[in-house]
């Protein structure tokens, strides 16, 4: 929120500036505030409700869902700790790979 009022509040005075640089910055102040202020509407509003619909919870899904995941991640956890070299090259090889 205090993003958006400060965006707001810095782009408002653009849409009443006089002159060629005031026909120029007035659809640009106004396109922006305006693009601010919906976000923040959806931000604030629209997207915990969409949120709170899409994302209850479900009980048998939930549970076997999370076993599984805590038993996969335990086997990687070992693997991990058994060779720890192994896993810090395969580490710097991904970030060599992701700064290419």
């Amino acid at each position: 929120v205090g993003t958006t009022v400060t965006t707001v509040v810095v782009f408002v005075p653009l849409a009443f500036l006089s002159g060629l640089v005031g026909s120029f910055f007035a659809a640009l102040a106004l396109t922006l505030v305006s693009a601010v202020l919906i976000s923040l509407f959806f931000a604030v509003f629209v997207l915990p409700l969409v949120a709170a619909r899409l994302l209850r919870p479900r009980a048998a899904v939930r549970v076997r869902t999370g076993r599984a995941l805590g038993a996969r991640y335990a086997r990687t956890l070992r693997r991990v700790l058994r060779r720890p070299s192994v896993a810090a090259a395969g580490v710097a090889a991904l970030v060599a790979l992701g700064s290419v």
